[in-house]
């Protein structure tokens, strides 16, 4: 269903980068104690009031942790999705857990590059690095040619300048040029 996959995109989207292993296992603990029968026909039930449903998810929210999914969790009972709150839960763990595997790395580059040589430099970085890569180009027009691909915690510098730089360090003995 595509609502659950919206939900839960929605919710990796919110969490700071840093905090997403921690919100991911809190929320494993939650669907651990949220899958009793009992709270599902609640949450379910349209005879109690949507107030009365959201005041429970804002307890659970505050006593988890998780009090930044909260209105995320009221939408899904206000549009009448409170069967899929489950559901929604399970699959943030699955989109946290892929987004978790994942490295965000920037290229930069003298000019435009062709989609297949890009396609080349992200497979080599992914290899490299051994997680899926998402990636942004930029055209740098202080690069006289090559490309520099910064990562968090990573710089790999193809670049002219930096050959030149290089070269140059080589003749004057490790000045800087």
């Amino acid at each position: 269903m595509n609502i659950i996959h919206d939900y839960s995109n929605l919710m990796v989207e919110q969490t700071k980068p840093s905090a997403l292993a921690t919100n991911m296992n809190k929320v494993k603990k939650l669907i651990s104690a949220l899958n009793e029968a009992e709270f599902l026909k609640f949450i379910s039930n349209l005879s109690i009031s949507n107030n009365n449903k959201k005041k429970l998810l804002t307890q659970i929210c505050k006593k988890t942790g998780l009090e930044e999914y909260q209105y995320i969790f009221w939408t899904v009972v206000d549009f009448r999705n409170s069967d899929l709150f489950i559901k929604v839960l399970e699959q943030f763990v699955i989109d946290a857990a892929n987004k978790l595997e994942q490295k965000n790395i920037t290229i930069y580059t003298a000019f435009e590059l062709k989609t297949s040589t890009v396609n080349k430099i992200v497979k080599k970085v992914s290899s490299y690095i051994n997680k899926k890569v998402n990636y942004k180009v930029v055209v740098d027009k202080e690069l006289i040619g090559g490309f520099i691909i910064k990562g968090d915690d990573f710089n790999i510098d193809k670049s002219i300048n930096n050959n030149i730089e290089n070269m140059f360090k080589g003749m004057v003995g490790g000045d800087n040029v």
